[in-house]
């Protein structure tokens, strides 16, 4: 579903075309993947050493799960088997000794811990996201088609409804078939909450978890990054300033004034 030879896939129902010449777009590689993994997935351009998936997210994962394929964590090697190294790893600083410092030293090794969010995280904190794989010889643009709806969350968005209606043992049926899929063992009756911790499973770096919490009654709530739960304003996004001088009509939405 996500390499550049998404078109064989049985389970993609609407997909964005994307190619790295004639449909430019698709950066995540480059979010995501540490300055020194260049060489590893041949690139031609140098990541940006970005995008990290949280921990407590990483550990939603079995390890026998087959879709905790699409993070990269642990030491890194080459093609040789020798490991990857940082030379700009963080190293003890006497004149700042408070600064933190990498403890495993020069050894890429993609921890999924993140000691801290801002400003000092350290280089090499995070699993990373290699969902969206990239062949050998991608530069700034991938071709790998977006995907926007997929077969396994028609399955999950089934089983939402039919636990919502109090049928958790119905629901069962097509929820499992996404877990089966990746491996794991089934759940009898699953609850709102195992739907919502399977759908970020399944569906993580599509662009669904924000709706999911709205929906799921989580999305104000304090979490890691942010310790303090949100207005309910910010369910809603602003309506931009250029449509709103363009419409008399329009109001900004509460909370954006």
């Amino acid at each position: 579903n996500f390499s550049n030879n998404a078109d064989a896939s049985k389970e993609s129902i609407f997909a964005v075309p994307m190619d790295e010449v004639l449909a430019q777009g698709l950066e995540v590689h480059l979010f995501s993947l540490h300055y020194s993994l260049q060489q590893k997935f041949q690139l031609t351009q140098l990541p940006w050493n970005g995008l990290s998936a949280q921990e407590k997210f990483f550990n939603l994962f079995a390890s026998t799960d087959k879709r905790r394929n699409g993070l990269l964590f642990g030491p890194q090697y080459d093609a040789n088997g020798v490991q990857i190294t940082d030379p700009s790893f963080e190293k003890f600083n006497p004149a700042n000794p408070a600064l933190p410092r990498d403890p495993d030293g020069a050894g890429l090794n993609l921890t999924p811990a993140l000691n801290m969010l801002e400003p000092n995280c350290l280089r090499q904190a995070g699993a990373r996201i290699i969902k969206y794989f990239p062949t050998p010889g991608t530069g700034r643009y991938m071709s790998n088609d977006v995907q926007i709806f997929r077969y396994a969350d028609a399955l999950l968005m089934k089983a939402e409804v039919m636990v919502r209606q109090g049928n958790a043992a119905g629901a069962a049926e097509f929820f499992n078939m996404v877990r089966a899929r990746a491996g794991i063992a089934a759940i009898a009756a699953p609850t709102l909450n195992d739907l919502l911790d399977e759908r970020a499973r399944e569906l993580y770096a599509e662009g669904h978890r924000r709706n999911d919490l709205i929906r799921f009654g989580k999305f104000l709530e304090e979490r890691w990054g942010k310790p303090s739960a949100s207005p309910e304003t910010a369910i809603l996004w602003p309506i931009p300033q250029t449509q709103i001088d363009n419409n008399p009509n329009l109001q900004q939405n509460p909370g954006y004034n």
